[in-house]
């Protein structure tokens, strides 16, 4: 504002001379507009940003750089300017000044800061993992490092058992998870930045938690008569488990698949043959063995109970039988065809290959010498 101020004198003046009017010119200049250089800036790799300052009312702005590698302004006069050179990493500090248009007042500042964060660190959850879950609950996590101005958080993204477990210092990159079971778990690493504009990063990373190896059951023993070949009849195993059979000398036998539970096993021998069925774990250390026995009998021994006979009798009588030998697997018996009497003669001891016929009396009898193997595929004779 421009005041004008007129002196008038109103009486004479120091030797009488006569005073004239004086004009006095006042220019009052208001307060310069508080200067308002925006909020600071938190970016995301970026290499130029708009500057956002208030426009002054009263009095011009002007953009300096205070700190930080050199940028460009472009127009350091606009309050809305761009600055370019921005790198990742650093941090930058610009002045905003109002002046006046008079040296009669004091300018004001305002100062903005410009910080540029790299891109987020990509997440790294760790190379996937297996273990025997045998007395082992818990695992330590190894997500990698995030930078000063990230933070990092573990989730359970899934698990095939439950409940799911849980997560000891979820913000730990080595966090640690609890409550394992046998199964699988997979877990998300995620790294995010202080910056609105970076976008987080994720990993995962599997966890295999095993079963203890599984049990070994080679089957039932067998029974076989005079047979070469036959199935095994082991319990298949599960997991990371695997079963290999073996054969026990002296027996030639030949396993034809030693992986497979239900294999064929060729040239089996007369007698016992033993197989072991072995089961290991590529994660546990526990083995565990069970044994079969496949036993061949051969055919059935022919029954002889030598040529028909005759002899004379007196009242009752009895007769000596004499049936051939059997193997030690192999029983006997006697048995009573037909007979021309009554009441049937009797065995002093029918299972007997020398046994007693009793109570004999005139007329034909006919008896029949059986042997019969153990093995229940094998024939009779008689």
């Amino acid at each position: 504002a421009l005041v004008r101020y007129r002196i008038t004198p109103v009486g004479p003046a120091p030797g009488n001379c006569i005073g004239k009017d004086t004009i006095i010119t006042l220019v009052i200049t208001p307060v310069t507009s508080a200067a308002q250089a925006g909020n600071d800036l938190l970016l995301c790799d970026l290499p130029a940003t708009t500057l956002a300052a208030v426009t002054p009312v009263v009095g011009s702005g002007m953009w300096t750089q205070v700190s930080g590698l050199p940028l460009t302004i472009s127009n350091p006069m606009a309050n809305n300017t761009t600055v370019s050179g921005l790198l990742p990493g650093n941090t930058y500090l610009l002045r905003w000044t109002v002046s006046s248009p008079t040296a009669a007042c004091t300018p004001s500042s305002d100062e903005v800061q410009i910080t540029v964060r790299p891109q987020t660190t990509k997440a790294n959850a760790g190379m996937d993992t297996a273990f025997c879950g045998t007395g082992q609950t818990t695992y330590r996590l190894n997500g990698n490092l995030p930078l000063a101005n990230e933070a990092g958080r573990w989730f359970v993204v899934s698990s095939t058992f439950t409940p799911a477990p849980g997560i000891t210092g979820a913000t730990n990159r080595n966090a640690t998870i609890t409550a394992l079971q046998p199964g699988k778990v997979v877990m998300r690493w995620r790294i995010s930045s202080d910056a609105p504009g970076c976008a987080p990063t994720n990993d995962t990373v599997i966890i295999t938690i095993a079963p203890p190896t599984s049990p070994a059951s080679a089957g039932p023993n067998q029974l076989l008569c005079n047979a070469g070949t036959t199935i095994l009849e082991a319990t298949a195993v599960s997991g990371t488990s695997v079963g290999n059979w073996t054969v026990i000398a002296p027996s030639p036998a030949v396993v034809q698949e030693p992986h497979n539970p239900t294999s064929t096993v060729n040239d089996l021998a007369i007698g016992d043959n033993q197989l072991i069925w072995t089961v290991t774990d590529s994660l546990c250390a526990q083995v565990n063995r069970d044994t079969v026995r496949i036993t061949i009998r051969p055919p059935t021994t022919q029954a002889i109970v030598g040529n028909d006979t005759s002899f004379c009798v007196t009242g009752n009588s009895s007769f000596t039988l004499r049936g051939n030998s059997a193997a030690p697997f192999e029983r006997v018996r006697w048995t009573v065809v037909n007979s021309d009497f009554s009441p049937n003669p009797s065995f002093s001891n029918a299972l007997s290959p020398i046994t007693n016929i009793t109570g004999l009396r005139a007329g034909t009898v006919t008896v029949r010498y059986t042997i019969t193997s153990e093995a229940q595929d094998c024939v009779p004779t008689s």
